[in-house]
Parts: C-alpha cells; structure tokens; sequence
C-alpha cells in the first residue's frame, strides 16, 4: 500500500466521503493495490514456473514452437493476440482490435489458455469479456488441431461450487487456485505464504497511518 503514488484526492470519491484529505488517499492507496494485487498475482505465478519460459512470444512463434516440437514444454505470461489472425481463420471478434490472456502453458501435447483471478467475485462485463478471450483463443486453436484447455482461475476460491461469478456461460472454464497449481507444477501453498507476508505489511502500515491521522495511540 505505502507504495502507491498520491494524485490529488480532493477530486476523489474518498474525499467526498470522508472530507479528510489523508484518510481518503489512504482509502485511495488501499484501493489501487487492491486492482494491482492481481498483476502482482500473475507475477508471482510466474516467477514460481519451472518450465521453460518463453517472452514476447508472437501467434506464429507459437505455433512454429508446438508444431515442430510438441514434445517441448513451456510456459509464456501475457499472450495477445489481433483480431486479423481471428478472422482470417474464420473466427469473429466484435468491437476488439485485439484478445489477450494472462498465460499459456503447453505441457504433455495440451495447450492451457490462462486467466487468473484474485477472487471468486467478477462483474458481469469483466467476466464476459475474459470468457470470451479464452473462447475465441480455444476456438482458433481447436481449428489448428491442438489440443487445448481454457482456464479462468478463481485463485483463491476453495470450491467452484462456492464461486459468486455471475456469468454462466462456459462454466467449465472455471478452476482454483490449487487445481491450476497442480497443472503448473507449482506450491499453491508456497505462493499463499509470500501473499501473506504482504499482507502483514499492509496491515501494520494501515493501522499506524491510520493512528497518525486520527492521532490515536497504536494498541498491540
């Protein structure tokens, strides 16, 4: 949290709340690493990957990669791509210039299409548009004749029965945390731990800001 910039709070909704200028830029910091905690998410998946990892990788790379050698697994973070790749194999992509999912994993002759999330709670249009990235990407790569497996990961939620996602749709994209770690070959728990320790951090910080706002003592 302490590390998020400050940009003027008085345009703010927090401000208009609370008419305190430090405790609305706390509010405010508190909410922008909330939305950063899932990029921080996808960087700490990626940095507990043991398979080969491939950067940058382009729609073409990628293919060359598994066609000519479908033995080799690998891993790859933030996978795009355009819309004429698409439609010039027949698949329509509306009001898009491009499609994106946070990771692909080719392991054992199949193709994981990944989308993680912190939670188990998405907004309608949010979710809609992640199902359909995975969707579309499935779909083209189905036409290819690779085999592939979209996953939209509910990284913290124990049970896809307990999920209060609202999109229907393609429910069988849904997986947890733990599930797509068994895929990754990855210490779900190990993960948790590093979060945790974040979290401390966070806490300590909020309460003494909190104390220094209000003037109040720090109880233990």
């Amino acid at each position: 949290i302490k590390k998020t910039k400050k940009n003027d709070i008085k345009k703010s909704g927090y401000y208009a709340v609370l008419g305190n200028e430090e405790l609305a830029e706390l509010l405010r910091k508190g909410q922008s690493t909330t939305i950063r905690n899932g990029n921080e998410l996808e960087d700490i998946i990626g940095s507990q990957v043991k398979f080969n990892k491939v950067s940058s990788i382009s729609f073409e790379e990628l293919l060359n990669m598994i066609m000519t050698n479908p033995t080799q697994n690998f891993y790859t973070s933030k996978f795009s791509l355009k819309k004429e790749i698409l439609t010039n194999n027949g698949i329509e992509l509306k009001g898009k210039k491009s499609i994106s999912v946070d990771g692909l994993l080719y392991r054992d002759y199949i193709l994981y299409i990944i989308e993680y999330k912190d939670g188990d709670n998405l907004d309608t249009k949010k979710s809609q548009s992640e199902v359909e990235s995975l969707s579309k990407i499935s779909e083209l790569f189905t036409s290819l004749g690779i085999e592939n497996s979209p996953k939209l990961v509910l990284w913290r939620c124990d049970d896809i029965k307990n999920s209060s996602i609202k999109t229907s749709e393609h429910r069988d994209y849904l997986t947890t945390g733990l599930e797509v770690s068994n895929i990754l070959d990855i210490s779900f728990d190990e993960i948790q731990e590093i979060r945790n320790k974040d979290q401390e951090d966070n806490v300590v910080y909020f309460t003494e800001q909190v104390c220094k706002i209000l003037n109040l003592k720090k109880i233990d």
